[in-house]
């Protein structure tokens, strides 16, 4: 199975995906062209994103369809970003695959700044796609990739009033940090976690999406240099002790 995306779509997205310094999303419409899915356009919906979530009001999908009703092909792609983040399917991800592939075939790809990427496929079991046979394969992983080349310059523009108009950055107040003698130290402000399909998170459980992603990039085996290097910033901020974390995990896992 490959997953085609033309050029303008990709220059579009990344355009999105390195003007923010938090999460962004959004879908894209899937065109059958000699039994491949190609991604024809993208869009960008209205949201509050953070360095560690976009949220989106589910509303907002059905407005997605809408702005997408004149485009050749359905709304079967679903994109996002992970800032300077290793690119995979954290918890949060692999809910919003599963709720979205529940309702029909679905193509989800995730990029960051370092122009790394990666395309994963959910579909209903038994369901009959109109490429190639899947079922009853759920979710499948590491989908190839290709872009075709297409780009126009004077488009940027365009994509650049989108991304102003529809994107915000959600800010929490700081959490305090004891320092001994010199007692409460505010620390920088952390903002939330990826696509708002499902209720939004407070604050309280920032501590445990952090640490939940943690976990996730252990078992992926990075080493702890390299979690700090991708996601430090969020760690710090949201009180996650990493020697301890590896500990848990290990002790869990065996590893």
């Amino acid at each position: 199975m490959i997953l085609k995306i033309e050029n303008e779509v990709y220059q579009k997205v990344m355009h999105w995906v390195n003007k923010a310094d938090f999460e962004v999303s959004g879908f894209g419409v899937i065109e059958i062209e000699d039994g491949v899915p190609v991604v024809k356009d993208a869009i960008l919906l209205d949201q509050v994103g953070s360095s560690a979530e976009t949220e989106i009001d589910p509303n907002d999908i059905n407005k997605a369809e809408y702005m997408l009703r004149d485009h050749p092909g359905e709304m079967r792609w679903w994109w996002h970003s992970h800032v300077n983040m290793a690119v995979f399917w954290s918890g949060t991800d692999q809910a919003t695959i599963a709720q979205l592939g529940s309702q029909g075939w679905f193509f989800h790809t995730v990029f960051n700044k370092k122009n790394e990427y990666r395309t994963a496929f959910s579909c209903p079991n038994k369901l009959e796609t109109p490429f190639e046979a899947v079922s009853p394969v759920y979710f499948k992983d590491e989908i190839e990739t290709e872009f075709i080349e297409l780009i126009d310059e004077e488009k940027i523009a365009i994509w650049d009033k989108s991304y102003d108009e529809k994107v915000r950055e959600k800010k929490f107040s700081p959490w305090p940090e004891w320092h001994g003698s010199e007692g409460y130290e505010h620390l920088p402000s952390y903002n939330q976690k990826q696509l708002g399909l499902f209720p939004k998170k407070n604050r309280d459980d920032v501590y445990e999406i952090i640490k939940s992603e943690v976990e996730d990039l252990m078992d992926q085996g990075l080493t702890d240099a390299d979690i700090m290097d991708s996601m430090g910033d969020e760690i710090r901020s949201a009180g996650v002790n990493l020697r301890e974390t590896r500990q848990d995990f290990l002790r869990l896992y065996g590893q």
